[in-house]
């Protein structure tokens, strides 16, 4: 026998079963649209991780619009966060700003799930600076010094390009330069990559970078390209072991993109390749090392070396 209700109880029926009694709680929610009704609108990028927000309130190159530290980052026992912690406070009262407290789960979000450590910045964004032949021009103390350049033909992964400022700032690298086009921006992703050596280090652009060595050249600057070792044999220039290499005045040493390497017409205006030979026979494909890691033996090698000038 089939039961007919009346419309109503249908109506009613069907409004209950979508009603708050059969779905989750809004309280529990901890999604977008919670944070952002919370939160104000972000006005810079989220930086995040210990030493980036560390470094971005020493150097002072960003301006810090919020600050998010997660909740009991604050009784940490590691020295160093309750050190940065301290730090953050000191100048969030000088610059009258509120620290937020946040669960983790809202601290994964700003970060985009990457690893913050218990801080979170809203900070402005960096960006390349442009270089300018004034630069590179060589005055007799500078000759005298030997400084070294690192050039960046079109690295493009934000963790590499990291991971090589790190590399250039911990090994005293002078400059940094970039392609304008096809280089990863200067993100938060670079910064934590780079330990925080992105906030202490300009980095510079130049359009052309063929056209940049050139110039530098002219201006007495060696530039010093990067192969692999089983691309010896194809190159115009003199291939010559890292351990063989002695600086001969102010160099610029030029690392390739991930894939290609260095583009011909880089290649070409290198006055010398440097190479890191391996300890074993290598295995077909296996060929070279991560550009961060072949930059780190190469600027270490450089600049353990007793240079000659000319």
């Amino acid at each position: 026998m089939m039961l007919l209700l009346p419309e109503c109880c249908c109506r009613y029926l069907k409004t209950a079963a979508t009603s708050r009694v059969f779905s989750r709680p809004a309280a529990r929610y901890r999604g977008p649209r919670l944070i952002a009704e919370r939160f104000p609108k972000r006005r810079g990028e989220y930086l995040f991780g210990v030493a980036p927000c560390l470094a971005a309130l020493q150097a002072k190159r960003r301006q810090i619009y919020n600050i998010f530290l997660a909740e009991g980052v604050t009784s940490t026992k590691a020295q160093f966060r309750r050190a940065a912690v301290a730090e953050i406070q000191r100048y969030a009262e000088r610059k009258e700003l509120t620290i937020r407290t946040e669960s983790k789960a809202v601290m994964e979000r700003l970060s985009g799930k990457r690893p913050h450590q218990g801080m979170v910045m809203d900070a402005q964004p960096l960006t390349y600076s442009k270089l300018e032949p004034k630069h590179y021009r060589i005055s007799p103390a500078e000759k005298q010094r030997s400084p070294v350049w690192l050039a960046l033909d079109e690295v493009q992964d934000p963790m590499n390009f990291g991971a090589v400022l790190r590399c250039a700032y911990f090994l005293g690298v002078d400059r940094v330069v970039a392609t304008a086009k096809n280089s990863c921006a200067l993100s938060p992703v670079v910064s934590k990559a780079s330990s925080g050596a992105l906030e202490l280090m300009q980095v510079y652009s130049v359009g052309n970078m063929t056209d940049f060595l050139k110039d530098a050249a002219e201006h007495g600057w060696h530039v010093l390209g990067t192969c692999s070792v089983d691309k010896e044999e194809r190159k115009r220039v003199p291939v010559i072991d890292c351990r063989d290499y002695s600086l001969q005045g102010p160099t610029i040493l030029v690392m390739g993109n991930e894939g290609q390497g260095l583009q011909t017409s880089v290649e070409h205006v290198c006055t010398d390749m440097l190479t890191i030979s391996p300890h074993r026979t290598l295995p077909m494909g296996f060929d070279s090392l991560n550009v961060a890691v072949a930059t780190g033996i190469l600027l270490h090698t450089l600049k353990r070396t007793p240079h000659t000038i000319q």
